[in-house]
């Protein structure tokens, strides 16, 4: 369950790459964070 959470932490690099969301504040970095374990979260359950 961790090993795929491992490979989406370097996501953050790709966080540039999720501008393209409206709801996204000066934090991309957060909110990439919060949006990669939201699609992980339904994933690892």
């Amino acid at each position: 369950m961790l090993v795929p959470s491992v490979p989406f932490t370097p996501s953050a690099p790709l966080s540039p790459s999720l501008p393209s969301s409206p709801g996204m504040p000066s934090s991309p970095f957060c909110t990439s964070r919060v949006y990669s374990s939201s699609l992980y979260s339904p994933v690892s359950t």
